[in-house]
């Protein structure tokens, strides 16, 4: 049996967080963020596209010297991560750069990493600090992060 401070009998803590019921403040759903939480998703979703997008330039050196396995090898790590960061459309993107790093001809490749490059613009543009919300889903239509 599980006892200490905060357990109740009956009592499964899903959907609570004991820091906002210690604070005086109502439980939130499954899945539901704190305002201060979500805002700090989007600045490190932000980042991250930031950085992902300085990394693509790496892979148009890589594309240059024909090193697909070290294409294939980053667009795997690029698909986990976006996926974590629920960047689904460009996670699926990164799956397609996988699959055709040393598959494809040079231009199919190039193709793609312009492709998945336009997609984090847009998605960096979205979430930029101050931008107007679009209406759209803060992903692309796609669920936030975890």
């Amino acid at each position: 049996m599980v006892t200490g401070p905060g357990w109740a009998p009956g009592a499964t803590g899903i959907g609570m967080n004991r820091g906002d019921e210690q604070a005086g403040e109502s439980p939130r759903q499954p899945g539901q963020r704190s305002p201060d939480r979500s805002q700090a998703w989007k600045q490190l979703t932000y980042e991250y596209l930031s950085d992902l997008r300085q990394q693509l330039d790496d892979v148009a050196g890589l594309l240059e010297r024909d090193d697909h396995v070290g294409i294939r090898h980053f667009a795997h790590r690029a698909r986990g991560t976006s996926g974590t960061y629920g960047l689904a459309l460009i996670s699926e993107k990164f799956a397609q750069l996988e699959q055709a790093a040393g598959h494809c001809p040079r231009e199919h490749i190039a193709g793609l990493i312009l492709t998945i490059r336009q997609f984090i613009e847009a998605q960096t543009e979205k979430l930029r600090p101050g931008a107007a919300p679009s209406g759209r889903g803060e992903n692309g239509g796609v669920h936030g992060g975890p």
